[in-house]
Order: structure tokens, then sequence, then C-alpha cells
């Protein structure tokens, strides 16, 4: 199953931090695709009030699918909330020099 990073678009720095962990051989293009909302609090309880499985964690939480075909329901579920979401690489920031 996958597990999906779900981030706040309000933090500024994706969820590599300098306590993670890359993978042991990536390409100098390394990407962690995953989700930014705002606001986040509601986003995740929409999640589960709609059955989603949500695991919180500092700085992120991840959402845990089945299959990565329901990544659209997940963004049409939010932003019909009123949620800012859009799916985007959030290692953006990591230098990789």
């Amino acid at each position: 199953m996958p597990a999906i990073p779900i981030i706040s678009n309000r933090i500024s720095f994706g969820p590599c931090t300098a306590t993670s962990r890359l993978p042991r051989f990536y390409m100098e293009d390394y990407s962690l695709i995953g989700f930014r909302v705002n606001p986040y609090g509601a986003s995740l309880s929409i999640l589960r009030d709609h059955g989603y499985r949500v695991e919180v964690g500092n700085p992120f939480a991840r959402i845990i699918l089945d299959h990565f075909q329901q990544i659209p329901d997940v963004m049409r579920l939010l932003t019909t909330h009123d949620i800012r979401c859009r799916f985007a690489d959030l290692a953006v920031e990591l230098y990789q020099g």
C-alpha cells in the first residue's frame, strides 16, 4: 500500500530534514511526491472522516492508500471541501551538490 506524504503549504521546506535519509542509490533528480495542503489540520480531519487512514508525524503526515489510482479521488475530496491541494514534489529544496 502506498504511503503518500501530506504537508502544509505553509511549511517552506519539504519533509527532507537534516535527519532524513536518502535512498542508498538515487539519481541527482531525487523527488519525493506528495500532497501540499492548506489548511493542514482540516485536510487530515476530512480524510479521516471519509475513511482514509492517516498517520500523523512531524513535520508531515502520510495517507495510506490501497493503490495510486486513489490520488485523483483524494484531490477531488479535498478541493470539494475548500482545501487548497496540489500533488507536487516535496523535496524541491533538497541540495544535492
